[in-house]
């Protein structure tokens, strides 16, 4: 499969890399030759951020592969690397143009490695501190005291010899609206919380605004709470995330370098359907600390949203035609999902849609599917039933509704239904392989709640290797209208939520789902109208589109195909190189406008544009592609340097 083969060309292309490094090494002991006269020959990349792994680690483990998907999903280029390698790294000249120690798969760390990390940092490189990294030395004996990792941290922290359990305490995690926004947390996941008292590190930046604190809230119910290490003294550095715990994350001058603390287990959470903390972190790393190009997943470079509508039962059939008289449904195309059976909430109510023996509902289908809708199946034949009962141990049994759903819808529009729903969000692992067996390609979840089109790690492993699935967006804990109607939330709240969503789509050139049923819509029809007029302006100004799921999953599977990379050109400027097996089409690079001059397009077919911080790169048609940045006279220096 597509993805497996791409992460055994990285291994390869590692372990390669690995080699040459080596001999490199050798031949500067020998005194034969320099890293310098090489590149003239093989320009090396000069974005490449490195994920350092234990010696025992392979490159193949999903505590590394989510590291390296979530790289490529920001359009970055993240690569695996042994300890030893950066190792052979720090001893030469040469430098990545950042480092990632992740948690939970490098908990052991020798004395070597946290001084080599040291030394990189002070000499000028960015460190992204992540966890539990480090907690244990060569070892796995923890160490008298704090971690060793504590100094670049800028705060104590890891007190296990003295703690024990108590090192780690559950909390929730705040900050300001302007950390937030830095941060790029989509709107609605932080709501106003209590204020906190008691922790010492709280705003050590006088110039940091005042206001209530948000708090990350989860969709459904529950408070949010994370795993945070005790933390000690006053943070050497600006606060970012707090937590009951202390310092939840932080940002901090070392030497010459800079380090990002994360007080907080990103790869553990990602691997448990809550990757939205690691997404941020590592996208804030490259685009505000690194200031690197990186490569957007909405085609050429133009955000969005998904409308998915969810039809359960035949009480939306009125709901709809009052829709479509309001021009709903002028706008689009969306992501329209059914439930196809005669029944809904239990065998013989006769509440479902019937779309084998309904007129009713087999027109809409088509005037959906004309329109150019995406149908899409909503679970298994009977809503209630199929949503509450399936589980990881009734497949034999409960696979056949999905199969009937299908099977119904794919009758009526006449080709392969593409795009999937669970019934009150339960997807067991059975159900979303079975997707990836019979041709559905993306599908709507209620985890990694608030993030982008993703693929799905869940139980400490990929979901599956070819399909997308899309999290919904949330209002605090809630995310439908009837869910937004149940806990009377005000409707100016409501549509600030919706506009301040579309303006975070146009601005951070990504997408985002809202769900909702149609029954539902009605008591927000106004609210809903005044939304569609101004994402209606968004459209006309070529700011905002539409997408349906299998859109963008088609669209994300092309992306992953492609190869780039940014190479050094000279003393002024760097060079992107994207070739595509088929197309390059609609593929967008965003560069800073404070780094670069205008890109110039040397070989291929691109638009080049300027939008508001950034340069805009669009491919037209063709499969290679290579534009120079120029640097700015400013910034040349430090560019080059990677710092």
């Amino acid at each position: 499969m597509k993805a497996v083969e791409k992460v055994n060309r990285t291994i390869r292309r590692t372990k390669a890399f690995r080699g040459a490094l080596a001999l490199v090494y050798f031949f500067l002991v020998a005194g034969a030759w320099s890293l310098k006269a090489a590149s003239k020959e093989a320009p090396t990349a000069v974005d490449e951020i490195a994920i350092l792994v234990p010696e025992a680690a392979d490159f193949a483990d999903p505590m590394v592969r989510l590291w390296l998907d979530a790289g490529s999903e920001e359009g970055l280029h993240v690569v695996a690397m042994h300890d030893s390698d950066f190792l052979r790294l720090s001893i030469s000249e040469h430098r990545v143009k950042g480092v990632i120690l992740p948690d939970t798969i490098h908990r052991s760390a020798s004395d070597v490695l946290v001084d080599a990390v040291s030394r990189y940092v002070e000499q000028g490189g960015s460190l992204l501190l992540v966890g539990d990294v480090g907690v244990l030395d060569q070892k796995n004996v923890y160490p008298r005291g704090s971690s060793r990792f504590s100094r670049l941290a800028g705060i104590e922290y890891g007190f296990y010899d003295e703690l024990r359990d108590k090192a780690v305490a559950w909390g929730e995690v705040w900050g300001t609206q302007k950390v937030f926004n830095e941060l790029r947390v989509p709107p609605g996941v932080g709501v106003p919380g209590l204020e906190q008292t008691g922790d010492s590190s709280r705003r050590t930046d006088p110039s940091e605004e005042q206001g209530a604190d948000l708090t990350f809230t989860r969709y459904g119910g529950g408070d949010l709470v994370y795993p945070t290490f005790l933390t000690r003294g006053i943070y050497d550095g600006r606060v970012l995330l707090h937590s009951p715990s202390g310092v939840a994350a932080g940002l901090r001058k070392a030497g010459k370098g800079k380090v990002l603390y994360v007080n907080l287990l990103l790869g553990y959470l990602k691997a448990r359907t809550d990757g939205l903390l690691l997404h941020l972190f590592l996208n804030y790393f490259a685009t505000t600390q690194l200031q690197l190009p990186s490569l957007t997943a909405v085609p050429d470079g133009i955000g969005g949203m998904v409308m998915n509508w969810h039809l359960d039962s035949n009480a939306a059939l009125a709901p709809l035609e009052t829709m479509r008289n309001a021009g709903i449904f002028e706008q689009g195309p969306y992501s329209i999902h059914l439930t196809a059976g005669p029944d809904t909430r239990e065998f013989g109510d006769r509440l479902g849609l019937n779309v084998d023996g309904d007129p009713a509902i087999q027109q809409w289908i088509r005037y959906f599917s004309q329109h150019g809708h995406a149908i899409g199946s909503h679970g298994g034949w009977i809503h209630d039933y199929f949503g509450l009962n399936v589980s990881e141990d009734n497949q034999k049994e409960f696979e056949k509704f999905l199969v009937l759903n299908k099977q119904a819808l794919e009758k009526v529009v006449g080709r392969q239904i593409r795009e999937y729903s669970a019934p009150v969000g339960n997807q067991p692992q059975w159900v979303t392989l079975w997707l990836q067996a019979h041709g559905i390609h993306a599908y709507y979840f209620t985890g990694n709640a608030g993030m982008a089109p993703t693929q799905t790690y869940r139980d400490g492993r990929k979901a599956d290797e070819d399909g997308w699935s899309f999290p919904i967006s949330h209002l605090g804990r809630v995310a439908s209208f009837e869910e937004i109607s149940r806990d009377k939330i005000p409707d100016t709240e409501v549509l600030q939520w919706l506009k301040d969503l579309s303006d975070f789509c146009v601005q951070y050139r990504t997408a985002r789902v809202f769900y909702s049923h149609p029954p539902g819509v009605i008591a927000y029809l106004g609210l809903m109208q005044k939304w569609m007029e101004k994402t209606a302006a968004l459209a006309k100004e070529n700011n905002f589109r539409w997408y349906t799921m299998s859109q963008l999953g088609d669209f994300l599977d092309r992306r992953k195909e492609l190869s780039w990379q940014l190479v050094e050109w000279d003393k002024g400027g760097q060079v992107l190189i994207a070739e595509a097996p088929h197309d390059l089409a609609q593929m967008t690079w965003v560069a800073p406008a404070a780094i670069y001059g205008r890109p110039k397009v040397l070989t291929g077919h691109a638009i080049v544009q300027q939008k508001r911080e950034d340069w805009l790169i669009v491919a037209l048609a063709g499969t290679k592609l290579k534009v120079k940045l120029p640097f700015l006279k400013t910034v040349e220096s430090a560019a080059i340097s990677g710092r």
